[in-house]
């Protein structure tokens, strides 16, 4: 296995890890590959009755709006109608998995938040940031506020458990 292969498996890894504690979820896995017809790098991924195309991207590059492309793409052979790009944050490890980013256009954030409690939605909306670099109006938000937004406002973590999340 390639260097990079095996830097993206770890990376995608440590998404299903958190995702799974985040969501108290031990169904969401890593996708098994599909040849040129991908449908995310996660599976099990749900919001409201829908299923979430997930993306998981650990390069240096910043070609966030093919990387971007290629997750709706996947959401296509998923028939998945929303999609999200996982993508590391330089200089915050699997450590502060909460603080990477979960990158998508302001329509699809818009998407994920139509039946969040209205507080909730506006409060996910203040801390979403346009990508400069991006020409498709791409936005960011923190992995953890993306992870509440699937678990409906809830906070996050099984109910047993008071784990810290930076």
């Amino acid at each position: 296995m390639s260097k990079s292969k095996k830097k993206g498996t770890a990376w995608e890894s440590a998404v299903v890890e958190y995702l799974q504690w985040a969501l108290d979820d031990r169904q969401i896995q890593r996708m098994v590959l599909s040849g040129n017809k991908d449908k995310g790098d996660l599976t099990n991924v749900w919001h409201h009755g829908q299923r979430v195309c997930v993306e998981c991207k650990d390069t240096q590059e910043l070609a966030v709006d093919k990387q971007w492309s290629e997750a709706v793409d996947e959401a296509g052979n998923l028939d998945a109608t929303l999609a999200v790009l996982i993508k590391h944050r330089e200089g915050f490890g699997v450590k502060k998995m909460g603080s990477q980013y979960a990158i998508m256009q302001d329509i699809m954030l818009d998407r994920f938040l139509e039946r969040s409690e209205p507080s909730f939605a506006t409060l996910a909306r203040t801390v979403s940031q346009p990508l400069k670099s991006s020409k498709l109006g791409l936005v960011w938000i923190p992995l953890r506020v993306f992870a509440v937004i699937l678990n409906d406002g809830l906070p996050l973590g099984p109910e047993e458990e008071t784990k810290e999340e930076s």
